[in-house]
């Protein structure tokens, strides 16, 4: 998703609503602690698993990064 798309669902929403982030997989609910812009380098480990480098690098991109906690 891009931030322009965020943005555009965002505005058709109550701007006072908390928002919470979940995953469907086992509905247990985040918080967005920070956001961000910052460069990362986006992978696959040997396993195939998607993995995430921070910092400025010669493959790197810059991102908005939203953080997030299970402690909500």
């Amino acid at each position: 998703m891009k931030v322009k798309e965020l943005i555009e669902e965002l505005q058709k929403m109550d701007p006072q609503l908390n928002i919470v982030i979940y995953d469907d997989s086992d509905a247990r609910g985040l918080e967005i602690v920070n956001i961000t812009e910052t460069h990362l380098t986006q992978m696959r480990d040997p396993k195939g698993v998607a993995r995430m480098k921070f910092g400025k690098g010669p493959e790197s991109t810059k991102h908005a990064c939203i953080e997030i906690t299970s402690d909500i």
